[in-house]
């Protein structure tokens, strides 16, 4: 909504800055909706590529034809 500004006075001055404020905040309110859409982009795209690494992860440490752990995996277990 904005102030109707018919004086050149210092109301006017004070209507014109509301008119401001106002603006602005409309442009804040525009620009944090538009983060919060691309954090949560962003949370899910973080999600899926934690799974695919775990994915991998879990290829990496497994024989491919035996379906058992490999030596890798032996060998890291044995680290800790």
């Amino acid at each position: 909504t904005k102030v109707d500004i018919n004086t050149n006075d210092e109301i006017g001055v004070l209507g014109t800055s509301i008119n401001n404020m106002a603006s602005n905040l409309m442009n804040t309110m525009a620009t944090k909706k538009e983060l919060e859409n691309l954090n949560d982009k962003l949370y899910i795209s973080e999600k899926s590529l934690k799974k695919a690494n775990e994915k991998l992860y879990e290829q990496v440490m497994m024989d491919g034809l035996t379906t058992i752990q490999n030596r890798r995996s032996f060998d890291i277990k044995i680290q800790i």
